[in-house]
């Protein structure tokens, strides 16, 4: 899988979610009524997809949407779960099938509730809660049995409402699709998809336990006891959401019960900052930690005690060990971390990261000798378009017996060699004509007219004679 993959999806999708976090949630319909006379009916025919039923929709979502969402497709499945990293094997060829049966079983309903923007009778658009209604698959999910697993095949056929849905969003959030999958627990994926979006337009968001619970697809419960231990357990998961995402760090806050609070229901707080340690940080920097192993308080703590350039050097260093000891490494992350200097100390470089800077320098400078090289080509095959063009001129002044005399004096003038070769086949051989040009350059041009350093200087060029081939060389600077 990509190291970072990510699906367009439409909001309201992950406003109200098409899965359920809860395993004890049995409920295959339900409905949600709003505060503005909306409401979201949702029903699941042929069973709740779950958060691994969840992973499969965004590898699906995700294809598609690299094949300019496409509606009809087909996969092997042991292709999918080899890019999930999920095992290749019977169990997880039935799990995918139900996964997919499950999907095709899914009807959302949006009555007034569809948060999009549509024009109004200005032609204007605005903000509006429209119908909507989805299926997840057309058709069924078909399977072709082959007599060898490993060619099995399916296709799907998605209802073109909800793909175009994502699509066409006035209102969408991108799903890292491999944090997603990182994230594991189902309370921290809901999160993940539920979350982040609360805060685009507050700072804090203050919602009761009952209406968080729906959010989550957590069912709800009865005694504030059991209440506090599923709040106990978004918690936890809050911690692991901070864990993969390294801008924000969500806080959750509620009156936790005593002897003195024991009622329902409870508002809980939520909050939201950036990481300070990051602020001055070039993310790339961050995501190569990621890529190493590195947890976030891992990082925070190498951010505080170390400059970037210093950091930047060890990840050059980490990067440049030869690939065979890069795969003996068992612990990337306490490699890393074993590679850099005490607090306040600078980082030199080692043999790898010099030979590999080295390398990196001769490449940049054979890249930068070949565009000389053609910019010559171009000025020099310029410069002699421009002395034709002089010549061209010049002679146009000419009568026919002035051409002639001009002939007879480079003639008498020219080489023996030039002579022989004009005997033989006149003046429009190449020899001739050749060096007839250069004399009529000398006839007609002056002599700054005919230094190509001056010309190249004329072009925006600062070129220099050399003893190469073509004879010049452009200067640096």
């Amino acid at each position: 899988m990509d190291k970072t993959i990510y699906v367009e999806h439409d909001v309201n999708f992950l406003e109200n979610s098409l899965w359920k976090t809860d395993l004890r949630d049995k409920r295959d319909e339900f409905i949600i009524e709003f505060k503005n006379g909306g409401r979201y009916e949702y029903k699941a025919i042929d069973g709740i997809p779950d958060d691994i039923d969840a992973v499969f929709l965004y590898y699906f979502l995700l294809a598609s949407q690299k094949e300019n969402w496409a509606i009809e497709m087909a996969f092997r499945p042991s292709i999918v779960l080899k890019e999930l990293n999920m095992p290749v094997n019977s169990q997880y060829y039935k799990r995918l099938e139900t996964s997919l049966k499950r999907w095709h079983g899914v009807r959302a309903v949006y009555t007034n509730s569809f948060f999009t923007k549509q024009k109004n009778k200005e032609g204007v658009l605005v903000k509006a809660h429209v119908t909507k209604r989805f299926n997840i698959f057309k058709s069924e999910s078909i399977v072709i049995e082959n007599k060898k697993r490993k060619s099995h095949y399916f296709r799907i056929i998605w209802d073109s409402e909800f793909l175009n849905a994502s699509k066409e969003s006035v209102y969408k959030k991108n799903i890292n699709l491999k944090t997603f999958v990182s994230l594991r627990y189902p309370i921290a994926r809901r999160l993940y998809e539920w979350l982040p979006k609360q805060f685009i337009a507050q700072e804090e968001l203050n919602i009761y336990h009952g209406r968080l619970f729906e959010k989550l697809r957590i069912l709800n419960a009865k005694y504030p006891s059991e209440v506090e231990r599923k709040l106990q357990t978004i918690q936890k998961n809050i911690k692991r959401l901070n864990e993969q995402d390294f801008k924000y760090i969500y806080k959750m806050k509620y009156t936790k019960f005593d002897k003195k609070n024991k009622k329902l229901p409870i508002l809980i707080t939520f909050t939201r900052q950036p990481k300070v340690d990051l602020v001055n940080f070039d993310n790339e920097i961050v995501k190569q930690l990621k890529v190493i192993g590195l947890k976030n308080k891992d990082i925070d703590s190498i951010l505080e005690k170390h400059k970037q350039n210093v950091i930047e050097q060890v990840l050059d260093n980490y990067n440049s060990l030869p690939d065979e000891k890069l795969r003996e490494i068992e612990n990337p992350a306490g490699y890393f971390l074993a590679m850099l200097p005490s607090s306040g100390e600078e980082c030199l470089p080692n043999k790898a990261s010099l030979k590999k800077k080295e390398a990196e320098k001769q490449q940049i400078i054979k890249k930068e000798k070949e565009e000389d090289k053609k910019i010559l080509k171009k000025l020099q095959k310029s410069f002699e378009v421009f002395k034709d063009d002089k010549r061209k001129d010049a002679l146009k002044k000419l009568s026919d017996s002035e051409n002639e005399a001009l002939k007879k004096e480079f003639l008498d003038n020219t080489s023996n060699f030039i002579k022989n070769f004009y005997a033989k086949k006149g003046f429009n051989c190449m020899p001739v004509k050749a060096s007839y040009n250069v004399f009529l350059n000398e006839k007609f041009m002056k002599p700054e007219e005919l230094d190509f350093v001056k010309y190249a200087k004329s072009k925006g060029y600062e070129v220099k004679e050399n003893c190469y081939k073509n004879g010049y060389e452009i200067v640096d600077g």
